[in-house]
C-alpha cells in the first residue's frame, strides 16, 4: 500500500512539472479504489485534448468516461494571468490560463482486492446514490461563470 502511495506521489508531482503525465494510468488507479461518489480531479493543463490525462483519443478522463466510472463531469479554465517573473516552464510576462476538470466516481468500476473484479452496478453499496447525488450537489453550483465545455 506504501509503495503504491509513493508511486502516485511521485507521479503526481512529476505530472505539475512536465505537464503531462508520467503515469498512464494513475487516474484510472485512483477510481478504481475510490467509493462511489468521491470527486476526481486532476492536474490543470493548457488544454483537456492533452494525450494523457483528460480527453485526447487515449487520455484516462475519456477512457473512465467511456466505461461509465465517473460522471457528472465539470471542466474549468482559470482567469487569464500574465506571470510577473520567470518559473521552470513558463517565462516571465508569459500569458498563461490553465484548464481542469472535476468528475464524481460512480463506484461502477471499483475494484476489490478481495476478489480482483470490478463490480457490477448491482453490487455498490447501498448508500452509493445518496453519494453521487451529494457531490454533484457541490459541483452543480461550483463557479459557473468559470466553466468551459466539455469535449466529445
Amino acid at each position: 500500500m506504501f509503495l503504491l502511495l509513493f508511486f502516485l506521489l511521485f507521479c503526481f508531482v512529476f505530472r505539475n512539472f512536465l505537464f503531462h503525465s508520467l503515469c498512464p494510468s494513475d487516474n484510472i488507479d485512483l477510481v478504481q479504489h475510490a467509493k462511489c461518489g468521491t470527486v476526481l480531479t486532476s492536474t490543470a493543463m493548457h488544454s483537456l485534448i492533452d494525450k494523457d490525462v483528460y480527453f485526447g483519443p487515449s487520455a484516462q478522463w475519456r477512457k473512465l468516461r467511456k466505461d461509465g466510472c465517473i460522471t457528472d463531469i465539470t471542466c474549468f479554465t482559470e482567469r487569464s494571468t500574465t506571470l510577473d517573473r520567470s518559473f521552470v516552464f513558463a517565462a516571465e510576462n508569459t500569458k498563461i490560463s490553465h484548464k481542469f476538470c472535476f468528475a464524481v466516481v460512480t463506484g461502477d468500476c471499483h475494484y476489490s482486492a478481495k476478489n480482483r473484479n470490478k463490480h457490477r452496478v448491482e453490487d455498490r453499496p447501498e448508500n452509493c446514490d445518496a453519494s453521487i447525488y451529494s457531490a454533484r450537489q457541490i459541483l452543480k453550483n461550483l463557479c459557473p461563470e468559470d466553466r468551459i465545455e466539455i469535449p466529445v
